[in-house]
């Protein structure tokens, strides 16, 4: 494209967004602003957390029976019967797979966040390129229940019914377990609430405004 050519469509693009312009645009832009700020700062506190319980992981499988056993002894004693108890396969194996979990989660975030950083000179290829962020967040949120929910679930289960047979020998639930999974019912039912909430209240009447601000754009060049 030509400079002048360029200069052409920026005052066209110009003209129809004047026409365009509404409260709604106002807010529209104010909205898909703070949502990119909550993001950025969101990803920061889960990657935190994340490289927190990573550290943590690793402790306890680096010292192993060692740690495990100074914590139930000094915080729960009341749930040694005999000997101190030693960490099983199952517990050993939903920490291995907490620590892929601790990488897997701020690497898929990161991506998610990822746009073309090719200089858009003109406003709708401004505007696509925060459609195609909002896209990819959409898509991330509304997978969700399979890169997040699934396998934190399984490693949470894995860990604690291998605690109760270490601290046991019994491998049928407890009452402490059947709470445990009481607690996941409804941090399921919650995480899918907002997944829907974020998907369908909050990207999806984003990109309706941007794809037809575009459509418009397009349209009247």
């Amino acid at each position: 494209m030509k400079l002048d050519d360029l200069k052409t469509m920026i005052n066209k693009e110009d003209d129809i967004m004047d026409e365009l312009k509404t409260p709604s645009i106002d807010k529209l832009t104010s909205d898909v602003a703070t949502f990119n700020d909550e993001v950025r700062r969101g990803s920061l506190i889960e990657t935190g957390v994340a490289m927190f319980a990573l550290l943590s992981v690793l402790a306890m499988l680096g010292f192993g029976d060692q740690f495990y056993q100074l914590v139930i002894s000094q915080i729960f004693p009341e749930l040694i019967i005999d000997d101190l108890p030693s960490m099983n396969m199952a517990m050993y194996l939903s920490l291995v797979l907490m620590a892929i979990y601790c990488l897997f989660v701020p690497i898929k975030l990161s991506l998610a966040q990822r746009s073309d950083d090719s200089l858009g000179w003109t406003l709708t290829s401004r505007i696509s390129a925060e459609i195609a962020k909002l896209e990819k967040q959409n898509k991330l949120w509304s997978n969700a229940h399979l890169w997040s929910f699934a396998p934190a679930i399984a490693i949470g289960v894995l860990f604690f019914w291998g605690l109760q047979v270490s601290l046991t020998g019994e491998w049928f639930p407890n009452v402490y377990l059947q709470l445990y999974f009481l607690f996941i019912i409804l941090s399921t039912f919650g995480g899918l609430w907002m997944k829907k909430n974020m998907t369908e209240q909050r990207i999806k009447p984003m990109l309706e405004k941007l794809y037809y601000i575009r459509k418009e754009l397009k349209t009247k060049i």
